[in-house]
């Protein structure tokens, strides 16, 4: 793993956590984004390689050369992500702790900002609010297959830790969050120890029990929608798997914040009916045969699934497969 040479600048107020892997065709969109940011701050932006087998390495070397002041390149030797160790969130801190920003925001190398204002709209919230911890906007959504922008929107108002316990609908690549909380998170809860498979989420969670979140009802980016994912697959183990790990950190910060058992039924049973609702989408013989097949499931969840699609199935014959 090849360190960062970044040195400390009490200048800098914000730093851009960027994520790469096989971006090579969106690249440019994502840093276009970045460098035509109008800000009276100066900010950078830390694009993290992990061991890209196409061409990203060489686009990020073009912009680094072009913008040394923001685009700020790290680049792996072995794939970080396929550990499974938390070894990218180790990253993470060590950029958010080498370079002393007072805000970090995220965007993923597939992502772009479209506003040239975001940053300057959020900071200056911030700056004005400091009871609030983080602030994201809405982002339109671009299906990459289609090649075209789809009708969903990410990114909805939370005002709650409840809310967002019961639904994720922050969109990461619009979040501007302060830098103290995410070391906080990091020191406190040590998410690599419980290895759940995204990062984002219980952060914002974190977030939501120490700080007011602040929602800007206004489009600042697009979020590229591809075909396979780490949030979505078109294998449906993978794709159990990584609801697993949600409700995994559903669960966690439940029982941490001793929410009530009526929020805690309501969590366990949305829960049950995502993966019901996804299960129906094949036939009902492939979905019972799957649903035996993963192993994420506890026996209790398995059979309260298995009675549903079967109810399911008396009430209205499952033919959607054909």
């Amino acid at each position: 793993m090849l360190k960062s040479k970044m040195k400390k600048d009490e200048s800098i107020l914000v730093a851009i956590y960027c994520l790469v892997y096989n971006h090579e065709s969106y690249l440019r969109d994502c840093f276009e984004g970045f460098v035509m940011q109008k800000t009276n701050f100066r900010f950078v932006a830390v694009v993290h390689d992990d061991c890209s087998t196409d061409n990203s390495v060489a686009i990020i070397r073009e912009y680094a050369e072009k913008y040394p002041d923001i685009i700020k390149p790290i680049f792996e030797v072995e794939n970080q992500y396929s550990k499974q160790d938390g070894s990218l969130d180790k990253i993470l801190q060590e950029s958010i702790y080498k370079i002393n920003t007072k805000y970090v925001a995220f965007c993923e190398g597939d992502d772009y900002w479209t506003d040239p204002d975001k940053l300057q709209k959020q900071v200056d919230f911030l700056e004005a609010n400091p009871q609030y911890g983080m602030v994201h906007t809405q982002a339109s959504v671009y299906v990459q297959e289609k090649n075209s922008y789809g009708n969903e929107i990410k990114g909805r108002d939370v005002s709650s830790f409840e809310q967002l316990l019961c639904n994720c609908t922050i969109a990461t690549l619009t979040v501007l969050i302060r830098r103290e909380l995410l070391v906080q998170y990091y020191d406190e809860i040590n998410p690599k120890q419980y290895r759940w498979l995204m990062g984002d989420y219980p952060l914002w969670l974190y977030c939501a029990t120490k700080a007011k979140i602040h929602f800007i009802p206004e489009i600042t980016a697009t979020y590229r929608k591809l075909a396979n994912s780490a949030s979505h697959s078109s294998d449906l183990r993978k794709e159990l798997r990584f609801w697993e790990s949600s409700h995994n950190i559903q669960l966690y910060y439940a029982a941490k914040e001793h929410v009530p058992a009526s929020l805690l039924h309501k969590i366990n049973n949305e829960y049950e009916e995502l993966i019901i609702c996804r299960l129906i989408h094949i036939s009902r013989d492939e979905a019972l045969q799957r649903l035996k097949e993963a192993k994420e499931l506890t026996i209790q969840q398995r059979l309260i699934i298995y009675l549903k699609i079967i109810r399911m199935a008396i009430l209205k014959p499952l033919h959607l497969a054909q």
